[in-house]
């Protein structure tokens, strides 16, 4: 439970205060039943949002949770596990109260006062790097992705940064939809992807990165490929009713590494660099004018040993 008194933790400017303040107000998500979280309210009293702030800032790398400190960010609360979508409800609720009080110009100001870490990536035997900016957490689960946090982007707080950005090793097979059969993973995936009769591919173009070579293709799946779901590639029975365009073949866990799912636009990118070779593709997304916060965010992909 916390203390009836507690020294106050200030969103202003991001700097601790050494006064304290006695509130009997606490964070609503807190309970008793073994840290379980609720869902907060939509609108909270600043006594709250300050009870909140302090719980958070208890446990994180420096006790504080403020904008501009190390912790007030989705990476933090994404370490949080269960109390993810708390923590950033916590931050958003903080920073309109600073809009408020002067402290910050909008929310996107605010809320992207976290700075900014470059963090390495290492998958199937290739390393490159990319500097995390918020509001972009990353997270690792069976491949390794960066995503624009929900309740922000919902908000329509940062309308430009839209999109899940995912990097994958190239698998052994991929699927070629106009033979129907397995193949070698090829060596040019813009042609491979321009022969496949169920996908249109609407630009090609060369990226320009320190230590990389990179041929990124934006491109639209018209159609699902009726040969792939006879070959589980859009899943396993029971959910492979839903049509895709397979680039990848490897299904025996019944899930497909790389499937796209039509009407969708996707920005698939193959990247060669000293250590080996890396696809990332951005997908979650409905317009390819959305895409100006995930080009800032590729802009910062570099080579790393």
């Amino acid at each position: 439970m916390l203390s009836a008194v507690v020294v106050a933790v200030s969103w202003r400017v991001g700097r601790e205060t050494a006064a304290t303040k006695t509130t009997s107000a606490t964070c609503p998500f807190i309970s008793d039943l073994d840290g379980f979280v609720y869902d907060l309210p939509k609108h909270m009293s600043r006594e709250q949002v300050e009870a909140c702030q302090r719980y958070f800032a208890h446990g994180s790398p420096d006790d504080r949770f403020a904008p501009g400190s190390p912790a007030f960010s989705t990476r933090f609360c994404s370490a949080r596990e269960h109390r993810h979508p708390a923590c950033q409800q916590v931050r958003v609720a903080m920073c309109r109260l600073a809009v408020t009080d002067g402290s910050f110009t909008n929310l996107r100001a605010c809320l992207a006062a976290a700075p900014a870490v470059r963090r390495v990536v290492r998958i199937g035997g290739a390393s490159i790097s990319v500097l995390v900016l918020e509001p972009w957490y990353f997270w690792t689960g069976v491949s390794l992705h960066l995503s624009a946090d929900n309740e922000i982007r919902f908000a329509h707080a940062f309308p430009n940064l839209d999109g899940w950005i995912t990097f994958l090793a190239p698998t052994r097979t991929a699927w070629d939809s106009r033979a129907a059969r397995k193949v070698p993973f090829p060596a040019s995936l813009a042609d491979f992807l321009a022969g496949n009769p169920y996908l249109r591919v609407l630009a090609t173009r060369t990226l320009h990165l320190p230590g990389m070579k990179a041929t990124e293709i934006d491109l639209l799946a018209v159609r699902g490929d009726p040969k792939a779901r006879e070959q589980n590639l859009c899943g396993e029975l029971g959910i492979r009713d839903e049509p895709c365009v397979p680039v990848t073949a490897d299904s025996d866990s019944g899930y497909t590494t790389l499937a796209l799912k039509p009407g969708w636009p996707h920005r698939v990118i193959d990247v060669r660099t000293a250590s080996g070779r890396v696809i990332v593709v951005v997908s979650q997304f409905y317009r390819f004018s959305e895409l100006t916060g995930v080009e800032r965010i590729l802009r910062t992909l570099r080579g790393a040993g």
